[in-house]
């Protein structure tokens, strides 16, 4: 059995919910993210990305807090600050601001604070199809390269094919090459387990998660996990 992990990690987030649903975050790179809408950018005047490219209702903002000394780190505290006047004409006061904690933490009876217990969720699958695969370094060489990549893309495709419960990487599948064309890399049959956490997560769980994949067997083998 072999186990696959998906995380979606941030450090903090903060919003302004429900007043137009802005929002900014922290992660664990030392950048600071602000998702604002377009009169929101337009004002701020810093350079982003649209979140949908069809729309651009939205636009993603990053800053690099790492050094104070960039000029781009002074645009965009002077922008922030901006940004938080504005809110405060509108009587926009403060944030909802979120965060991980170590342990449960005791919530104070009529405190504006709430704890939540985020809950992984978890499929099995069995009888899929589990390429034999070793994740190593890419080659150097022109051909090693283009074979590793190859390998490689076959690998996240079967990933991303499990990680959305598709019947086309189980060993049993005999669907008709004319609604899929899709054939697992070779390997042999096993057992997946897909474990899949999205939200706030602390340094230790991120440390724990990986403790527990390093005793993982390597993919393809029958052990279990």
């Amino acid at each position: 059995m072999i186990a696959l992990v998906t995380c979606i990690l941030r450090l903090a987030i903060a919003t302004g919910l429900p007043h137009g649903g802005e929002t900014w975050y922290t992660d664990a790179h030392g950048s600071l993210y602000l998702c604002v809408d377009k009169n929101t950018y337009e004002r701020l005047s810093l350079v982003g990305v649209p979140v949908n490219r069809k729309k651009r209702d939205k636009f993603i903002v990053r800053v690099d807090l790492r050094d104070s000394t960039r000029k781009e780190f002074h645009q965009a505290k002077d922008a922030c600050w901006q940004w938080d006047a504005e809110r405060r004409e509108l009587g926009m006061v403060g944030w909802e601001a979120l965060m991980p904690v170590e342990q449960d933490v005791h919530v104070p009876p009529g405190s504006t604070n709430k704890l939540h217990h985020a809950t992984s969720y978890i499929r099995h699958h069995k009888d899929v199809v589990v390429p034999r695969i070793t994740l190593g370094p890419r080659p150097t060489s022109n051909d090693g390269a283009v074979a590793w990549d190859e390998r490689m893309n076959e690998f996240f495709e079967w990933f991303g094919m499990v990680c959305i419960g598709s019947p086309r990487t189980l060993a049993r599948d005999r669907v008709d090459s004319y609604v899929s064309g899709y054939i697992p890399p070779d390997g042999s049959l096993g057992a997946v387990v897909h474990m899949r956490w999205c939200g706030l997560f602390s340094g230790s769980f991120i440390r724990d998660v990986i403790a527990m994949l390093g005793y993982a067997p390597p993919l393809g083998s029958s052990s279990s996990l």
